[in-house]
């Protein structure tokens, strides 16, 4: 689990590289999607399917005050993560075992348990009970955990992995966007109160996604508009694109990106930039909240 967090770690640092300090430092799609790239703003990242994602955020101190960060976000999740719904593996077993020999951190008896190990950078595991024994505690799954790491002087990058589901409380519109059919989710990027965005790939027929992406956002009400004007969709290279708005004076956009792949297979990105003036966490887009999209 360590190696694959750092392994995840080191592309997302490539992917939100920032100069000196990264503060100044926003990608050119922040401007586009809210936050996107910004270091300091907490991003979550799916890949394709997979029933994890990974939460990256920069804090500034030294590792005593990483440490403390870092186990502030993991109590925040271990009692609101769901329950993984898949069996354990060995690597998740014999973690459960190492845990249990040691005395947690901060716990709430019968229901979560959070645990600080040692290593050569600040490391969290949270549990969470499962089920009743006759002694009065439960079997144990792992909810949540992260590690701290250095990126410079008083400098560190927090990564958190949960179980992927739906917060109540961080609405995204990047759930209900469909992608055509055929097609499958690489991965979903969103920043938390902030914009996001989803890459998929299907076979090559752009034609087709341009029926099925205006006919789709038709459904909803949005129109489209180039980056200047009302319009359609704009030939940009040997790809297409166009923007969506909502319905409303502080709409939100919806920026869609289709271009061909190396490999003969097609590709497209969803840009999602929350309405101005959203309340941290809002995503929703429009007045009514989208639901199922056309199928063709």
């Amino acid at each position: 689990m360590v190696v694959a967090g750092l392994g995840f770690g080191r592309q997302v640092l490539r992917w939100w590289a920032a100069d000196g300090d990264g503060r100044g430092a926003v990608s050119q799609s922040a401007g586009v999607a809210d936050g996107l790239g910004d270091p300091w703003r907490a991003h979550v990242l799916r890949f394709g399917d997979q029933s994890w994602s990974l939460r990256r955020q920069s804090v500034s101190g030294d590792q005593t005050a990483a440490a403390a960060a870092l186990r502030t976000k993991c109590r925040q999740m271990v009692g609101r993560n769901r329950l993984p719904d898949d069996t354990p593996e060995p690597a998740e077993v014999k973690l459960l075992g190492r845990l249990a020999r040691q005395q947690p951190a901060q716990q709430q008896h019968g229901q979560w348990k959070l645990y600080e190990l040692d290593g050569p950078f600040p490391m969290v595991v949270g549990t969470r009970v499962v089920g009743a024994r006759a002694a009065g505690d439960g079997a144990h799954r792992v909810v949540t955990w992260g590690l701290a790491m250095s990126t410079g002087t008083d400098a560190w990058t927090l990564y958190t992995f949960q179980p992927e589901s739906p917060s109540a409380d961080e609405p995204s519109v990047l759930g209900e966007i469909k992608i055509p059919p055929g097609c499958s989710t690489m991965l979903t990027l969103r920043v938390v109160g902030g914009g996001g965005m989803i890459a998929f790939e299907g076979p090559q027929d752009a034609e087709k996604w341009i029926r099925f992406y205006d006919g789709w956002f038709e459904t909803h009400n949005w129109r489209a508009v180039s980056w200047r004007e009302v319009g359609r969709w704009r030939r940009s290279g040997t790809g297409w694109h166009c923007r969506y708005r909502a319905a409303g004076e502080a709409a939100a956009l919806v920026d869609v990106h289709l271009g061909p792949r190396r490999d003969g297979r097609q590709g497209g990105l969803i840009v999602v930039t929350p309405p101005s003036g959203s309340n941290e966490g809002d995503l929703s887009l429009g007045r009514s909240r989208l639901t199922n999209g056309p199928e063709n």
